[in-house]
């Protein structure tokens, strides 16, 4: 869900173009809102933007908000920057986690009304897999849990 001017939604967002964008639509501040099937933990989350094409339209202030649904969100993170161009990447801190996550962006630089937000991406924490009391830091191979589980002299 967000705030999108028509023929600019969230579909832009995720699509890996650095050509199209999402634009707001209407007052600040400007919403997007991920919704997730399950809780998540998340460990940071990067805003494409591009200052030197956008200009009045790059967001200049954002905050992001965490909750289990939308009536308890929480902010856990406003940054401010400055005529960014390419990615704006946002660590949220340890043991942040919900089903909902919400970018605002409460102002543009040159007091501009709208926003375009060219990609946006969520990640997790970073997991190690153990196996036998060793780690295989996460690569897949023969060290890996899942060959693991087959492994065996017959």
């Amino acid at each position: 869900m967000s705030s999108a001017k028509p023929g600019n939604g969230v579909d832009l967002l995720v699509d890996g173009r650095n050509d199209s964008f999402w634009q707001s639509d209407g007052s600040q501040p400007h919403c997007i809102t991920l919704q997730f099937q399950e809780p998540v933990e998340l460990s940071r989350v990067a805003i494409a933007c591009d200052f030197r094409v956008d200009e009045s339209y790059t967001p200049q202030r954002i905050t992001i908000r965490v909750g289990t649904r939308w009536s308890d969100l929480v902010t856990v993170r406003t940054e401010e920057v400055v005529e960014p161009q390419g990615w704006i990447v946002i660590p949220l801190g340890g043991g942040v986690g919900g089903r909902v996550l919400q970018i605002l962006v409460l102002a543009n630089h040159q007091n501009g009304r709208d926003t375009h937000v060219r990609q946006v991406r969520v990640f997790g924490p970073r997991k190690e897999l153990g196996i036998l009391g060793g780690r295989a830091r996460g690569r897949v191979g023969w060290r890996g849990v899942e060959s693991a589980m087959y492994a065996s002299v017959r």
